[in-house]
């Protein structure tokens, strides 16, 4: 990966915005981390997947959302992805806990509101969808 970066976004509101964060190909984050934030009348939320080549890479080690409140992201809410199969990337780490998830999702293509394909660790504890 060519670019390391770290992201904490704390007690903040983000709306109206195309992207609350997009990553591109071949950045890397150790941690990228949402808490006590409300994100709300955004067309993309979270969008972690540019990493298409299926070769074990992903964007971020660590992904955490805590007490957060999601309203009306339209798209990729949550957009997590690790492709491949390469024994050297062995994470991919996912926490989302007490957050709130209110009228997401409407324009998804897949039908699913937290996308996290490939991630080996997944723990998504004591929301509201």
């Amino acid at each position: 990966m060519s670019n390391h970066f770290g992201l904490t976004v704390s007690n903040s509101e983000i709306n109206d915005f195309n992207y609350v964060l997009k990553a591109y190909k071949e950045s890397f984050a150790e941690r990228v981390t949402f808490e006590n934030t409300s994100i709300s009348d955004c067309e993309n939320g979270i969008e972690l997947s540019e990493e298409k080549n299926d070769k074990g890479d992903y964007n971020t080690e660590y992904l955490t959302i805590n007490n957060c409140n999601f309203n009306n992201v339209k798209e990729n809410v949550m957009d997590y992805y690790r492709g491949g199969y390469d024994e050297s990337t062995i994470g991919g780490n996912l926490l989302v806990t007490n957050s709130t998830f209110t009228n997401c999702g409407e324009k998804e293509k897949n039908k699913r509101l937290l996308n996290h394909n490939g991630i080996i660790n997944v723990n998504i504890v004591k929301n509201t969808f």
